[in-house]
């Protein structure tokens, strides 16, 4: 399998290493436990868009005012290694939802696009907003 993250048609999330080994497998989560992920990422999917936003404002004309925020706000925020937010927020996700495997103990073992992705959590959500939550039936109903 190629390294990243995979997701089968039922909303099953599989993470592979750089050398094709499977890492972790989530099970498709309730939707209980799949409420309690995206209320835990929305601060954080709202950070990442605040930062996004301040860089497209330095990159737009703009007010010496709005320049100014955007600068302090990623002056800030927007110089923390990656890694230091993507980190806990796997490591919570490994909590919150069932799974076979897991990651190595040490970040430094992680294959570097996972510990170096933003996008990360939010991809991993995201699968589970485009499938099927729970058990059940994955068609309509005719």
């Amino acid at each position: 399998m190629e390294p990243g993250i995979h997701a089968d048609r039922l909303g099953i999330v599989t993470i592979v290493d750089d050398d094709g080994e499977q890492l972790v497998k989530f099970s498709r989560p309730k939707f209980g436990q799949w409420r309690a992920v995206n209320e835990h990422l929305r601060p954080y999917l709202e950070a990442i868009t605040s930062l996004n936003d301040a860089r497209r404002t330095l990159l737009v004309e703009s007010s010496d005012k709005d320049r100014k925020a955007a600068r302090q706000l990623l002056d800030t925020e927007g110089k923390k290694p990656a890694v230091e937010v993507v980190e806990p927020m796997v490591r919570w996700i490994l909590e919150a939802v069932p799974h076979e495997g897991g990651l190595p103990e040490s970040v430094d073992d992680w294959p570097t696009w996972l510990a170096n992705d933003m996008m990360v959590p939010i991809d991993i959500a995201g699968y589970w907003t485009r499938r099927p939550k729970a058990s059940g039936p994955t068609d309509p109903p005719s």
